[in-house]
């Protein structure tokens, strides 16, 4: 995935949500390319893609650090043209 994503701007994939000892002999894929890309990565969760709802509001975890600076700056660019609200934790 990394390796084909290279030259995009954001990665957007589902996760199938395996838990116990699947995840555990496995792995979890999007676990996996969401600590080694280089760009940001949106993960939606088998429900969400199955049930897909407005998108009205936006939770972007903050720590102070530069890294979270820039995921809020990408997430009011995603807010924006629709609408949704930001909201920080």
């Amino acid at each position: 995935i990394l390796e084909k994503a290279k030259d995009a701007e954001m990665i957007v994939m589902a996760t199938q949500g395996a838990g116990g000892l699947t995840r555990f002999l496995l792995g979890s894929v999007a676990s996996k390319v969401a600590h080694r890309a280089a760009r940001p990565i949106l993960v939606v969760t088998a429900g969400a893609v199955e049930r897909p709802a407005a998108l009205r509001q936006i939770m972007v975890a903050v720590d102070g650090s530069e890294s979270a600076e820039r995921a809020l700056k990408k997430a009011h660019q995603m807010a924006a043209p629709l609408k949704a609200k930001v909201l920080l934790y």
